[in-house]
């Protein structure tokens, strides 16, 4: 949509590096990595994308498994060292 459009004429190289790092991300958990590098948290996430808490909790969990992250890890701070 006119999100992604817009984020990845601004943040190319972002978008470049994580699926060089991660190809097998799925739309909807680009979009949220997306959303998280712009400091959005998780309930500024589900207002925009009309889903619930519960659902984009889900994909963090799903993205945090694909790019290997540790617990102690956070999803944010690693997107941004991207």
């Amino acid at each position: 949509g006119d999100f992604d459009y817009r984020f990845k004429e601004l943040n190319p190289q972002f978008l470049n590096r994580l699926l060089s790092y991660s190809p097998d991300l799925t739309d909807a958990e680009v979009r949220l990595c997306s959303m998280l590098y712009l400091n959005m948290n998780t309930k500024d996430i589900a207002l925009v994308t009309n889903r619930s808490i519960r659902t984009v909790e889900n994909l963090r969990y799903r993205v945090r498994n694909k790019l290997n992250l540790k617990k102690e890890e956070n999803l944010t701070s690693w997107l941004y060292k991207l």
